[in-house]
């Protein structure tokens, strides 16, 4: 079937961050103690989205504050947001050409994106890419791999109308295809086999459509 809504994830997809500035904020706030919250900051995110259906500033914090054992609050999560629109992110190579195309052959182009919507629409705009999406679905609405994430993503379309694009095997790939969407999982350093079906750049999806 023809495919005409495009969904992408955000990050380690469409754009790369260094988290350099997370690490920095966390280190301002809770001095060398964070050293011992910094490096498993994926892991304890991933278990959040996990057993949560969205993010909220108040239940994150609540959260990692029984997790890490460190003061977390409300105001230091909006902090945490905020630093995260100060970095600089590489988009990935042939982004733009992509997204560029698909539009012009009247494909609707969404983000599903587990993190606060709030930052990621800011770091998009810095990006120059906020302007090719029709909407930007995120963490603080639904949080992926919950069946309901997919659901909005789809939007007025049928599921076969849709493919989900991301790195991520579980929340980008396996769970899409749960619920009935087509999936490309986005391997630009290969590490994956390919038993999945996946792209290593946004050349070769292109190519595809």
């Amino acid at each position: 079937m023809d495919k005409k809504r495009f969904i992408f994830d955000m990050d380690r997809t469409l754009v790369t961050c260094s988290y350099r500035r997370e690490a920095d904020y966390f280190k301002s706030i809770f001095g060398e103690r964070s050293q011992d919250f910094v490096p498993f900051i994926g892991k304890y995110l991933d278990d959040y989205e996990n057993r949560y259906l969205f993010y909220e500033q108040e239940m994150l914090s609540l959260y990692l504050r029984d997790k890490s054992g460190l003061p977390f609050t409300p105001s230091i999560i909006q902090g945490w947001i905020e630093s995260g629109t100060l970095e600089k992110d590489e988009i990935s190579k042939g982004t733009f050409e992509l997204l560029s195309y698909l539009r012009d052959h009247g494909k609707s182009l969404v983000v599903s994106t587990n993190w606060f919507g709030e930052a990621q629409k800011v770091r998009l705009k810095k990006c120059g890419l906020l302007e090719y999406f029709d909407d930007i679905y995120s963490g603080d609405q639904c949080l992926k791999p919950h069946q309901q994430a997919y659901k909005r993503a789809i939007g007025g379309y049928i599921p076969k109308e849709c493919v989900f694009i991301g790195d991520d095997i579980y929340k980008d790939y396996i769970g899409p295809r749960l619920y009935g969407l087509d999936s490309i999982l986005f391997d630009p350093e290969e590490k994956h086999p390919n038993t999945f079906t996946k792209v290593k750049s946004m050349n070769e999806l292109k190519e595809r459509y």
